[in-house]
């Protein structure tokens, strides 16, 4: 039986799914619009068909084709951008899978948020709006700093902290200027202008809508950005802290009718408690779930694949220990040298891995987003603290030597 990925993640977590298919005895295939882009697929022997993955009336073509030639087990993808399509897809064949009107209503963030407003859980307030003066009106009505985010994409693409008028317009015009996003896919001419949360930032990672794995702390990079230096599993938080933030998040995935399936939900803990700043209707990136696997044993990816393939899960007792990702963002960008000091972070007490993610002579630029962490390290310990200060040790070793590039 053949497991589909409609397209999927071109690092980290997409490599991991195609390895839990294979092991599973499932027969991985990937369907994508430029196979070149996924680095593994030549490493994993990953059968591939090229097709346009925007086209469900060619993709359902397909499949049935896949279907009669040995059997479909599931269809999915570990993509923030093709998992609604991977749900319609997966339903019309009678396969495993979250309601697609409830993945496409979060993909959605200004449709998600009033949804969830109307449910009475705790947000930021927003607007939804469509041209820069707008933007620049909401935000003075909301009070600054204000964030101005596009109302899809993930990984902090284009989302912004805004302290004043000129900032939003700056944010905005960059957003609605914007015609299609990282993976080349049409961008809707919309963006949120929301108020700005002041506090610590989680995660709450869920498998279905009543089975809350765990809480991930957030360690974020200078504003005006958000992109993410870092992550700590499980949070080190009080009983009744953890327990509020669960429970907004459960109140969030019924609300959406996000009921089956793998979700990472990011909430921060506000003046008066947890604000939930959105649902992602999928797996969490960053590698949280190796984090989660190496510190308690658990492994979403492996989970996911259960899920999608309509097996039940296998959530053995977890192993609880702590564990902490500190992320290589350089300081300049340029052209890639070389990473020093990889063989002494190794050393460092507690590493469990080190990742760098592109080789050497890659030309790197500054975008503000996911894009920026050049590798990490990944640390476990018996407690919080050990775990947060042997991963900023092991990454203090780590040294890029990057090479300025000279304007044409």
């Amino acid at each position: 039986m053949r497991l589909l990925f409609l397209e999927s993640n071109t690092t980290g977590t997409g490599r991991l799914f195609v390895r839990w298919a294979q092991r599973m005895g499932l027969s991985p295939l990937l369907l994508a619009k430029e196979p070149e882009r996924y680095p593994y697929v030549r490493d994993e022997s990953l059968e591939v068909f090229r097709t346009d993955t925007s086209d469900m009336k060619a993709l359902i073509e397909l499949c049935t084709l896949i279907e009669r030639d040995g059997g479909l087990a599931g269809i999915t993808s570990s993509s923030d951008y093709f998992i609604a399509t991977a749900a319609r897809l997966a339903q019309h064949f009678g396969l495993p899978s979250p309601s697609p009107e409830a993945v496409e209503l979060c993909r959605h963030k200004g449709r998600q948020r009033a949804r969830l407003a109307a449910a009475g859980v705790p947000i930021p307030a927003f607007h939804l709006v469509t041209e820069r003066a707008a933007a620049v009106a909401v935000a003075a009505q909301l009070g600054y700093p204000v964030v101005v985010k596009p109302v899809t994409g993930s990984g902090s693409f284009m989302v912004r902290l805004c302290r004043d008028g000129s900032e939003v317009g700056a944010a905005a015009g960059e957003i609605l200027g914007r015609e299609v996003n990282e993976r080349g896919m049409p961008l809707p001419r919309e963006l949120l202008v929301e108020q700005y949360i002041q506090g610590e930032e989680y995660s709450v990672e869920a498998l279905g809508c009543d089975l809350i794995v765990g809480v991930t702390a957030k360690q974020l990079g200078p504003p005006p950005a958000f992109v993410e230096h870092g992550h700590l599993f499980p949070a080190p938080l009080p009983a009744g802290q953890l327990d509020a933030l669960r429970e907004v998040t459960c109140s969030a995935l019924q609300a959406l009718g996000l009921t089956w399936g793998p979700s990472h939900t990011e909430l921060r803990m506000g003046p008066q408690g947890p604000c939930l700043i959105e649902v992602n209707p999928r797996l969490a990136g960053g590698f949280i779930p190796e984090l989660i696997r190496h510190t308690w044993g658990v492994d979403l990816v492996e989970q996911s694949v259960r899920f999608s393939a309509g097996w039940p899960l296998d959530l053995r007792a977890p192993t609880f220990a702590y564990g902490a990702i500190r992320f290589l963002v350089p300081d300049a960008y340029g052209r890639l040298e070389s990473v020093e000091g990889i063989d002494k972070a190794a050393t460092t007490s507690g590493v469990a891995d080190i990742s760098i993610y592109y080789p050497n002579g890659t030309h790197l630029c500054r975008n503000n987003d996911f894009r920026d962490r050049l590798g990490h390290v990944l640390t476990t310990a018996a407690s919080a603290v050990e775990a947060g200060n042997a991963a900023n040790a092991a990454l203090a070793h780590l040294r890029p030597v990057i090479t300025a590039e000279q304007a044409a």
